[in-house]
């Protein structure tokens, strides 16, 4: 696999992790504040997020390397993992801390949305 390719996805991945777990605490801040969710609760699954990000960039790079029909099943079966992760942090890890405000767990949702989506064209662009 080409290192630099996968190194430049994870730069772009790493930058993109900070910026939006930023913009998510200031909307939080801004728009929920009486919300319990302080940053550190948040850092697992930011960490989640981002692990999960590079393994599926990982992944697909590699399918594609190979060059044969393995980038679709990988494609798949990566976004059908990460789909797995979200609602297992949504309804096991999440939904047991009852301080949550229910506006706190859509807000994740949102930003899960967000962040697969940039993560997706991200790795489109290495692909090219």
């Amino acid at each position: 696999m080409q290192t630099e390719t996968f190194l430049k996805y994870a730069r772009v991945l790493t930058i993109g992790t900070l910026l939006l777990s930023a913009a998510i605490l200031v909307v939080k801040y801004v728009a929920f504040p009486e919300a319990h969710l302080e940053w550190f609760q948040a850092l697992p699954v930011v960490i989640v997020f981002y692990a999960v990000g590079l393994w599926s960039g990982y992944r697909l790079l590699k399918a594609r390397k190979d060059g044969n029909n393995n980038f679709v099943r990988a494609f798949m079966l990566t976004s059908v993992i990460k789909l797995m992760i979200y609602f297992t942090l949504l309804f096991v890890f999440l939904w047991q801390w009852k301080e949550y405000a229910p506006e706190v767990i859509v807000l994740f949702g949102a930003c899960y949305i967000v962040y697969a989506a940039i993560e997706r064209l991200n790795l489109m662009k290495a692909l090219r």
